[in-house]
């Protein structure tokens, strides 16, 4: 059942413990000197104890009954146990320090209802079984104990037996451990790992800042500058990443570049310093940030970009300065990548502006980014500013000259009939310019004429003249037979019977002489009376 298991586990749980205690060496008199090893191992099967000690420690001013202490748990009451054997080294110039002192003969008896060991030797011929004090007159000891029943002992944690029939165990040497019992051979210590010490139990994990890339070892090595080792017991050390940098050895950290700062590759031991036209505005960075476009950075170690003030500008990212707006340009803001070229009717002779300036009256810009403004040509005028395209002269107006803001109405007796004139025409002869300001010409009306140019009215003709069309420059006389006695008619009049014109132009007309007459109209002269007539009167004919 579930409850039974719960009992066995528990039970079972009960009969089996491990764990470590602390072994204290004293002598009959004085103390015993530092330790330079002091390890003690237990482990509890039921109501049996093994235990493994491991001390050693100078001399100092030991003497006397040798014991060690502290065991983890109370013997039985009952009689004294004497158990096993154990091992010291003596060096000093009695021994060479490498060969067993009373290895056979040595025994360890625990006292019945204690936590103490009491080390004792017999004497060489083995008859004589009064144990005896060991002798503490040496440099030094070094002493093995294993408590245990049988009579061969395992290698404790720490020793190893690599052959048969061996009389005591060897202690792993440096750069290795062995944390089993019973082993015939020592671990070599894993990458990673070290031992510094004979007898380990166990191998050290490097510390962090240092490794260990191969295997038996005595220490590790620092991480090298530019590299860290951020955990224990690493085999390898790491590359600080770009944007970091570590100039120390045994770290277990790479800096990060500070700000104004950059580092490129890994590996690296410094930081570099951010160029004009570059900056880093946070730490960490494996490149510096390039200067936007509208944007500049003058000096090194920068931790931000400047933008390019009114004026100016800056096509390009990465630079150091900004360019001046060209003539023709400006620019009215702050951090702009272009100049802006200046709109139609709009100029700048100057370079490093941020604004441009209008046109004045009586001229014009026609184009975009110019450096100038230009006159408004002959026959054109421009009365505004900011302006684009000259006005053309309107009909019957005039621009005489460049440069003109206002246009001039032409004269009575001259027009124009084009726009963009640059001067006014003269009425020709025949015609008339009555008004100011006029866009044509009249022709003179039948009856009229006019001779000369540029005149405001058409001459009417004189009695003895006629003018029959329009547009006449003069006028004509009346043939003889006729006359004109008014102004300004377009034909001349019949002279009637009983009368003639003789000469041309007449505005009036003759009477036939006496003895003379005329019977018909439109005659230039009249008739004598023929023979045997007379004329009694002014008569259109003779009298019989």
């Amino acid at each position: 059942s579930s409850a039974a298991s719960d009992v066995y586990k528990r039970q079972t749980l009960d009969c089996y413990e491990e764990g470590t205690f602390t072994p204290v060496l004293t002598t009959g008199s004085g103390a015993v000197g530092t330790y330079a090893s002091q390890i003690g191992r237990y482990t509890k099967i039921g109501r049996m104890v093994y235990c493994t000690i491991y001390l050693q420690a100078a001399k100092g001013t030991g003497d006397g009954t040798t014991t060690i202490t502290g065991l983890p748990f109370t013997s039985v009451d009952a009689k004294d146990q004497w158990l096993g054997t154990y091992l010291y080294y003596a060096p000093g110039a009695s021994n060479d320090g490498t060969s067993l002192k009373d290895l056979v003969n040595a025994l360890l008896k625990v006292s019945n209802d204690s936590t103490t060991i009491t080390l004792h030797t017999l004497p060489n011929d083995n008859e004589n079984l009064a144990p005896y004090d060991l002798d503490w007159g040496i440099c030094s000891t070094t002493l093995y104990i294993r408590v245990a029943t049988s009579f061969c002992y395992e290698a404790a944690p720490g020793f190893y037996v690599e052959f048969n029939a061996a009389i005591s165990a060897e202690i792993c040497p440096i750069g290795s451990y062995q944390n089993q019992t019973g082993q015939t051979s020592c671990i070599a210590t894993p990458a990673g790992h070290y031992s510094d010490f004979e007898g380990s139990i166990d191998p050290i994990p490097c510390d962090v800042g240092n490794y260990q890339p191969l295997t038996s070892q005595s220490n590790c090595q620092n991480s090298d500058a530019g590299h860290y080792v951020p955990i224990e017991g690493q085999a390898e050390q790491t590359a600080c990443e770009a944007g970091t940098y570590q100039p120390g050895t045994g770290m277990d950290h790479c800096w990060r570049a500070n700000v104004g700062y950059y580092v490129s590759q890994e590996g690296a031991t410094e930081q570099a310093d951010c160029q004009p036209g570059t900056y880093a505005d946070v730490r960490g960075l494996a490149e510096c940030k390039d200067a936007d476009p509208g944007h500049y950075v003058a000096t090194n170690l920068s931790v931000s970009q400047s933008a390019c003030p009114p004026g100016q500008y800056q096509p390009l990212s990465g630079q150091d300065s900004c360019q001046i707006t060209d003539a023709g340009h400006y620019n009215p803001a702050s951090g702009s990548p272009d100049m802006v070229p200046c709109e139609q009717g709009y100029f700048q002779d100057q370079m490093g502006s941020t604004s441009c300036n209008p046109s004045q009256p009586g001229y014009h810009v026609p184009d975009t980014g110019s450096i100038s403004q230009t006159e408004c040509p002959v026959g054109t005028y421009s009365s505004e500013n900011a302006v684009i395209t000259c006005t053309d002269a309107s009909l019957g107006y005039y621009v005489p000259s460049t440069g003109s803001n206002v246009e001039f109405e032409c004269l009575a007796g001259t027009y124009t009939s084009e726009e963009g004139s640059s001067s006014c025409k003269d009425a020709d002869p025949g015609h008339i310019v009555r008004f100011d300001g006029s866009s044509g010409q009249e022709s003179c009306m039948q009856g009229t004429y006019q001779a000369d140019s540029g005149t405001t009215d058409c001459v009417a003709a004189a009695p003895g003249y006629y003018v029959d069309s329009t547009a006449a420059i003069d006028q004509k006389a009346c043939l003889p037979g006729t006359y004109q006695w008014d102004y300004g008619q377009t034909d001349c009049l019949e002279s009637p019977p009983g009368k003639y014109s003789a000469d041309s132009g007449s505005s009036t007309v003759d009477n036939c002489d006496p003895g003379t007459y005329q019977p018909d109209t439109g005659q230039a002269s009249c008739l004598d009376a023929d023979p045997g007539y007379c004329l009694l009167y002014t008569s259109p004919s003779p009298r019989d």
